[in-house]
């Protein structure tokens, strides 16, 4: 196959219904008079003007080659859709009570903390090496995982740790050394020798850091040097940190290459019925982040439209289909400064199925890139729908 013309393939595949739609990406305009598709029962043939390409489909499916119809050539795309054959024999499958996503695992991190041995390590800025605390090197007694995204920090305890004495005749007095709930302030305060992580932000104690390394504007904390944007603060007594803005022993946090894989596992997650998510018909998630030099929020919607999408894609080196286990998803960016975008994004945070999660700026615009070109995959005809755009999201290989 010849890889200068054919610029990506994709099956939406759907075994239930025995139905598959194709979209064929090229890189230049097509001529509809000069190009054929025809299909064999385990094969599906391309002719654009004297080229023909020979896709292999026997691995999965086989094709009804009757079936074949509503072939669409525009601009860069072909589409199509057919049924697949009847295998005529009976097969058993098992299927899951709720027919949700297995829970994502946990994210991998480059301290183990399970041994409960100290960790000292110095804390600089991912981008420049400048030093953020006060000294050369900080120990870390705890490395807890935060709860989870949905609830309120007033709610991650099943009761109150306080002070107070207990009056069950004993009179003896709670050790609260490890309490990291201020209960006149409401609010989480980690301990010097604590942090404390989500999946995308690292909580510390604000004691640990030199404010005159950092420049903050409101509550946005800056690198002084080379003015990377390493997090926020919103109170006195911790800073959040998100991950990929700072280094430990010239090391990440989290042991991850890429921080879509982070997202990924966060909405594998959310779309499970472990933890403290609950499953609904109707998912949907909203991603914000705060804009650096801008006292304003960007935000992207997502609706999950297919949970459970068998999606085959052409591997251009092996001219081989492969699959790749997807949700089909409807996507928005919205700018707070547009008053349409405001009025929706206020209609979906009332909305009872929506979760809100908070990304820095350059995971958000990873995000949005991941979106985009995911979303190019699609024919530009069913791309749009009421300005959402329809996109993939693979989690199948989701490790982290």
């Amino acid at each position: 196959m010849e890889q200068l013309k054919i610029k990506n393939l994709v099956i939406e595949y759907r075994s239930r219904i025995q139905a598959g739609n194709c979209f064929i990406h090229f890189n230049n305009a097509l001529d509809q008079h000069q190009t054929k598709v025809s299909l064999k029962a385990t094969e599906i043939i391309i002719q654009v003007d004297d080229d023909v390409y020979k896709v292999e489909t026997k691995e999965f499916f086989d094709i009804n080659i009757k079936s074949f119809h509503s072939l669409l050539v525009k601009d860069t795309f072909i589409s199509f859709r057919f049924i697949t054959a009847n295998n005529k024999q009976f097969d058993t499958e098992v299927l899951k009570v709720n027919g949700s996503y297995d829970k994502g695992q946990r994210i991998k991190l480059n301290f183990d903390s399970s041994n409960g041995e100290e960790e000292e390590v110095s804390v600089t800025c991912s981008n420049c090496g400048s030093l953020l605390t006060t000294s050369k090197t900080i120990t870390l007694k705890r490395i807890l995982e935060l709860p989870s995204n949905n609830l309120d920090v007033s709610d991650w305890f099943c009761h109150r740790h306080n002070d107070e004495k207990i009056f069950n005749n004993s009179h003896t007095e709670r050790d609260s050394s490890s309490n990291c709930f201020n209960e006149e302030t409401q609010q989480f305060q980690p301990k010097t020798n604590d942090l404390f992580y989500g999946p995308f932000c690292l909580l510390m104690n604000s004691s640990l850091f030199e404010k005159s390394r950092f420049r903050q504007k409101r509550n946005l904390i800056h690198c002084k040097r080379c003015l990377q944007l390493l997090g926020e603060s919103n109170s006195n007594s911790h800073i959040k940190f998100w991950w990929e803005s700072i280094h430990f022993t010239n090391k990440l946090f989290f042991a991850v290459d890429n921080p879509i894989v982070l997202i990924k596992n966060v909405i594998r997650n959310h779309l499970s019925t472990d933890g403290l998510v609950v499953v609904t018909p109707i998912v949907k998630i909203i991603f914000e982040t705060t804009i650096p030099n801008a006292d304003q929020k960007m935000h992207v919607l997502i609706q999950v439209m297919e949970k459970h999408l068998q999606l085959l894609q052409l591997n251009m080196e092996s001219s081989q289909l492969a699959e790749k286990k997807s949700i089909k998803v409807m996507y928005l960016m919205l700018n707070q400064s547009n008053a349409d975008d405001e009025r929706t994004l206020k209609y979906w945070q009332k909305d009872i199925n929506t979760t809100t999660f908070e990304l820095s700026f350059k995971m958000f615009h990873t995000l949005c890139e991941y979106l985009k070109t995911q979303s190019e995959l699609i024919p530009e005809v069913y791309r749009t729908n009421n300005c959402f755009q329809l996109s993939y999201i693979e989690l199948s290989n989701v490790n982290v």
